[in-house]
């Protein structure tokens, strides 16, 4: 993964640990800021890039949850 992808993947992943709790607004609001930065270096479209960090946190939480395998079970 992209370490510049990776670390926005692990901001994310700090607010949801924070979610409900006294510091998940700041964790929210440092993401955002993450992402801002990136996109600015990067000219990149902010939603465009958002969707992209939730989709691979998605992917690097299904793989790193330890409820699932990491290989599908055949059909």
């Amino acid at each position: 993964m992209n370490p510049d992808l990776e670390a926005l993947v692990k901001a994310l992943d700090l607010y949801f640990q924070e979610l409900g709790g006294p510091e998940a607004e700041n964790r929210l609001a440092d993401f955002h800021a993450s992402l801002d930065i990136y996109c600015a270096l990067h000219k990149l479209d902010r939603n465009l890039l958002q969707r992209a960090v939730q989709l691979q946190y998605r992917r690097w939480r299904w793989t790193t949850d330890q409820r699932f395998p990491s290989i599908p079970p055949k059909a």
